[in-house]
C-alpha cells in the first residue's frame, strides 16, 4: 500500500496472483496463484485469515457481497466464504466449465459467466440466515488430471 501524495510504502505483503484482488472498507482479498484465498487488513496489511481448502482450483478474482467473499474455479464451482473467518459457507456448481472472470454482485444476485459464455445467476440469502443451524460446507473434490499419455 502506497501513500498517494508521497509514494511512501505504508505496508507490503508478498503474494502471487494472476487473477486479481478486491477491496472493501476493511480488507483486501486476494486469490493467490496456487489457490489460497487471503484476507488482509486494508490499513495495516496484517493477515486476517488464509483459506487453503481451494488450493489448485484456478480461482477467479474474488468479489465481495454483504458478509461474504465470492470466487469461482476451473471446474465451474462458485464458492462463498465468510468475510470474518474465511470459512466456506456455500458452494454451487454451474457445470464443468472453467470460470475465469470474477463473479459480479448486483443486490442479492451473484452472476458468473463461464469460459464458454454460459451465464449463471444465484439469488443469495444473507449469510447469517443461510448458515444458522448448518454445518460448514466441505471442500470440493480434489482436481483430477484429464491428460492422456
Amino acid at each position: 500500500m502506497l501513500a498517494l501524495e508521497t509514494g511512501q510504502i505504508w505496508w507490503s505483503h508478498e503474494a502471487s496472483s494472476y487473477r486479481g484482488l478486491t477491496l472493501d472498507e476493511d480488507a483486501l482479498y486476494v486469490a493467490t496463484a496456487d489457490g489460497e484465498l487471503l484476507a488482509l487488513k486494508a490499513r495495516t496489511g496484517a493477515e486476517i485469515w488464509r483459506q487453503k481448502a481451494l488450493l489448485h482450483r484456478g480461482l477467479s478474482a474474488p468479489t465481495t457481497m454483504d458478509k461474504a467473499v465470492v470466487t469461482a474455479d476451473f471446474q465451474g464451482y462458485v464458492h462463498w466464504l465468510d468475510k470474518a473467518s474465511g470459512a466456506l459457507a456455500a458452494r454451487a456448481s454451474t457445470g464443468k466449465v472453467r470460470i475465469s472472470t470474477p463473479p459480479v454482485v448486483v443486490g442479492n444476485m451473484v452472476l458468473v459467466i463461464n469460459d464458454r459464455g454460459h451465464i449463471s445467476a444465484f439469488r443469495v440469502t444473507p449469510l447469517a440466515a443461510a448458515t444458522a443451524g448448518r454445518r460448514t460446507v466441505p471442500p470440493p473434490p480434489a482436481p483430477q488430471s484429464t491428460e492422456s499419455k
